[in-house]
């Protein structure tokens, strides 16, 4: 997986290739212009073990800000980026 990486990303998204919700949250991320890193569990162990300590096995696991979404939704992201609680 790629794109959107930078290193002062608020968001971290932890999936696999061919996840439809790693793909559906990269390409929501990458229009929207949110800087965020992908850890890719399938390829990578320090991810896999990192996803699975944040309560997989859902995937994607995203995180804002420390908040951790057990799968994707746009609407969730959106709020705590803007300082809202999920």
């Amino acid at each position: 997986m790629s794109g959107g990486e930078a290193a002062a990303s608020r968001v971290d998204l932890y999936s696999h290739v061919g996840c439809w919700g790693g793909e559906a949250a990269i390409a929501w991320l990458t229009e929207a212009r949110i800087p965020f890193r992908v850890h890719d569990i399938g390829q990578d162990p320090a991810a896999r073990a990192a996803w699975r300590s944040l309560g997989a096995p859902p995937s994607p696991v995203v995180v804002v800000d420390g908040h951790i979404l057990l799968g994707f939704d746009a609407k969730t992201v959106q709020a705590l980026l803007a300082g809202g609680a999920a």
